[in-house]
């Protein structure tokens, strides 16, 4: 609050810190704090929270024109500069970060400084931002927020937190100085973090949710407030999650007392990812049909999609993506409530409740080798699947929504029709298919059918306009251009080209 608030001209103020040390719930609250219009001083005036495997979260393609968009509700003036930007040039929204930011954000708050009377403060929130694809990228986002020290009349305070990488730290050495302010959330002073732990274990198993869950009334002494805290070592993703654990699923099971007392014994449980192992290995044991032997390969299979798909899907898409009954997924997800966000909304999508578990499978730090996950399998798993899906007879069509008119506008299609012939599997396959491909090595294209005659020649020769049509009614032909031009790039490295004569019916 204190750096937001002074007339100095470090405009940066960096956070960073290990995963699960608590960055994302300090940038929330940072966020909500500012977003007060009670407050006096500096005021929110856009976020941007990154995160892996969330389609537009994950890349920075979206992130000048999402700020943009964001920062016309703190001022009708800004506003106003905003929309003549946009007005001035209307393609600004495909052109280059640099761009954007000069057009969208820099030259519309130097005007705004200098139409006010009282420089005012505005603070934007960046959120993860090593959850963001592309060095290159991130580089830049920097180099071209640190421009806002040159801003006289307005002061911008961008927050941003990240974990402390080596590309990240660079980027911070090639900017000037003076322009942030670097805080190592790990270097705070342990028994402050130790005493905010203790105090997260207390509101979480303590008195509101005793009778609920069966816990004791004894448990919360200050010696197992200790134990819990120590076993949590800094990390608030420790407790967060051995608190979702100890909950339990709604099949409940294991009693919440039971799993506590695993926690306190430290069966399994003295560190993150000893943690996660015993909660994998208890989503066995907690599944209905525990004598199933294909319980751990389902298990495998379900988060391997989870933490590889380029965005969340909700349970039906996920059973249709990994060929699984609905039923099985569904119980499957039940098991893993202490480290999945499982919303009781059939239609919401599935998510991982915190990055350092899609990290603890990718790194393959699992003690037990049932649970570990192959991503390049996986990428091919989720290729065929979206091409299997979209070839298949409930798949892609021409006029797949009865139109019967070639130029019928797509917005004057009923949302409910549309989710009717295009579900949200179809809408992924047809997204994201080409992706899943690209992942893959040139050998292991060849092996999924990039080759003459092959699955990927196959499917476009009987389908290509008809997948074209399903990006246009999902208004993403854009993204098809660019799924195209990669598609053309690997068939060139294959020795195929990808030409009209090759496509011809």
């Amino acid at each position: 609050m204190a750096w937001a608030d002074g007339p100095h001209d470090r405009c940066l103020f960096w956070l960073s810190g290990m995963a699960g040390i608590g960055k994302s719930t300090i940038a929330r609250t940072v966020a909500k704090a500012f977003n007060d219009e009670q407050r006096p001083g500096a005021r929110l005036g856009a976020s941007f929270f990154f995160s892996r495997g969330q389609e537009d979260r994950g890349v920075a393609n979206k992130f000048f024109t999402s700020l943009a968009a964001q920062l016309t509700n703190f001022s009708p003036a800004l506003r106003r500069d905003i929309y003549q930007a946009i007005e001035k040039n209307c393609s600004i929204a495909k052109q280059s970060m640099r761009d954007q930011w000069n057009q969208l954000i820099f030259k519309p708050l130097k005007e705004l400084g200098a139409t006010s009377e009282t420089p005012p403060t505005i603070v934007v929130v960046i959120d993860a931002l090593d959850e963001c694809d592309g060095q290159k990228d991130v580089d830049l986002i920097l180099r071209l927020l640190a421009e806002a020290k040159s801003l006289v009349d307005v002061r911008l305070r961008v927050y941003i937190t990240s974990r402390p990488e080596d590309y990240i730290r660079e980027s911070f050495t090639g900017i000037d100085v003076e322009a942030y302010q670097h805080l190592a959330l790990h270097d705070v002073a342990k028994f402050t973090v130790d005493h905010d732990i203790s105090v997260l274990f207390r509101h979480e198993l303590g008195d509101t949710h005793k009778k609920r869950h069966g816990i004791h009334a004894d448990w919360a002494d200050e010696k197992n407030i200790e134990l819990l805290t120590r076993r949590a070592d800094g990390l608030f993703i420790y407790a967060a999650t051995a608190c979702r654990y100890v909950k339990g699923s709604r099949r409940e099971t294991t009693t919440s007392m039971h799993r506590l007392l695993q926690v306190l014994q430290g069966k399994g449980f003295d560190s993150l990812d000893k943690m996660y192992t015993q909660i994998l290995l208890q989503s066995v044991i907690d599944a209905e049909d525990g004598g199933n032997s294909d319980l751990s390969s389902q298990i495998r299979q379900i988060l391997g999609h989870l933490v590889t798909l380029f965005d969340s899907v909700p349970a039906m898409a996920l059973s249709e993506l990994c060929s699984m009954d609905l039923e099985i997924v569904w119980n499957r997800l039940d098991s893993l409530q202490s480290v999945l966000v499982v919303p009781e909304s059939e239609a919401a999508p599935i998510r991982i409740f915190h990055p350092s578990f899609r990290d603890f499978l990718l790194e393959r730090r699992c003690s037990d080798s049932r649970f570990w996950i192959d991503d390049k399998v996986v990428h091919r798993d989720l290729f065929n699947s979206s091409v299997r899906l979209m070839s298949s007879a409930s798949g892609l069509k021409r006029d797949i929504c009865g139109m019967y008119h070639p130029g019928a506008e797509t917005s004057k299609i009923d949302s409910s029709k549309l989710d009717s012939c295009l579900p949200i599997h179809t809408r992924y396959a047809c997204r994201y298919w080409v992706d899943h491909l690209e992942q893959l090595g040139n050998f292991q294209r060849e092996e999924a059918g990039l080759h003459d005659n092959g699955q990927v020649h196959v499917f476009l020769q009987k389908h290509f306009l008809h997948w074209l049509e399903a990006l246009s009614l999902m208004g993403k032909v854009s993204k098809g251009v660019l799924m195209i031009t990669a598609l053309q790039s690997m068939l060139t490295v294959s020795g195929f080209m990808l030409s009209p004569y090759n496509l011809r019916r």
